[in-house]
């Protein structure tokens, strides 16, 4: 089966969910891409991200099963899943070429708690995903509807995932932080509303800075004021 990700697969597998009553947002890669340049991304993904309700990870679970996918670890329902230390289940699929090859299914939109750094109580990230459910947009990708963050939420999104799961390191991720402040309008009183909210300032502080310096992205001196880092922390990303 090929690893990449096609359109039609990506189709199919909204198609499906749709008619399950299993609404996700999706995250990066092919969506984010599209609603960026209206065009694919010029490098191939070879997963899904979707960011679904924890509600609906049971039926969620036992429509992939059926479908040809096998989770990575065993778990059979919600009461399984640890939320606090791997908020993502990853499906693979194993027989299903109308199908992404692989889905990563997240439950929390930010998962900080591998950080050295920080951690966040799981009923914060409950709460923030909730809100981003809320403001999602839909996006319209060849004949199907799909939900994406809205841009707000997609930068902030982008910033957090680069520190905490890359690690400030990767210039492709770098580089679509950047594409998104000079393509969408963003209300930049609503993101620093948001990161002081959820005490991450600090944390998207770096993606933000990296991206003017590196990609020239037109961020406002007092938001990188406002965030900036007290402490040591620059020194974690310094062999960038």
């Amino acid at each position: 089966m090929n690893k990449l990700i096609s359109a039609k697969q990506l189709i199919e597998l909204q198609r499906m969910l749709t008619i399950n009553q299993l609404y996700s947002i999706y995250l990066k890669g092919i969506l984010q891409s599209y609603a960026l340049n209206h065009r694919l991304p010029a490098y191939a993904p070879i997963d899904i991200d979707i960011l679904i309700r924890i509600n609906k990870i049971d039926k969620l679970i036992k429509l992939l099963r059926n479908k040809g996918f096998r989770l990575s670890k065993t778990i059979y329902n919600y009461s399984e899943i640890d939320l606090y230390h791997n908020p993502q289940l990853t499906f693979v699929n194993t027989s299903n070429s109308k199908l992404p090859r692989a889905i990563d299914v997240h439950l929390l939109i930010f998962n900080p708690t591998k950080s050295i750094f920080n951690s966040m109580p799981v009923n914060k990230g409950l709460k923030i995903t909730r809100q981003m459910f809320l403001r999602k947009r839909k996006i319209k990708f060849g004949p199907t509807n799909f939900f994406i963050l809205e841009n707000e939420d997609m930068l902030l999104h982008q910033c957090l995932n680069f520190f905490f799961h890359h690690c400030c390191r990767g210039k492709r991720q770098l580089h679509d932080i950047a594409d998104i402040i000079k393509i969408l309008p963003i209300k930049w009183p609503v993101i620093l509303e948001r990161l002081i909210e959820w005490d991450l300032e600090t944390y998207a502080h770096y993606s933000l800075q990296l991206a003017k310096e590196i990609y020239h992205a037109p961020i406002p001196k007092k938001i990188l004021d406002i965030t900036a880092a007290t402490g040591p922390l620059r020194n974690y990303i310094s062999n960038f």
